[in-house]
């Protein structure tokens, strides 16, 4: 995913971000992204994941 794709997605709900330096993070834990990515491809355990979409507040 590239990110001019990031904002065009569909707005999914149910995800909590943590990440308050995101611009993407609204203040309540809640994603403005409209999609994530996760990744890397194969993860084993929740540590071995991060957010692809993650783009820090100017």
């Amino acid at each position: 995913m590239n990110n001019t794709n990031k904002t065009n997605c569909h707005t999914i709900s149910g995800i909590k971000c943590e990440v308050k330096n995101c611009k993407y993070h609204d203040g309540n834990h809640c994603c403005e992204a409209g999609c994530i990515e996760v990744g890397p491809t194969s993860a084993k355990t929740t540590s071995e994941t991060v957010c692809q979409t993650f783009s820090a507040k100017n």
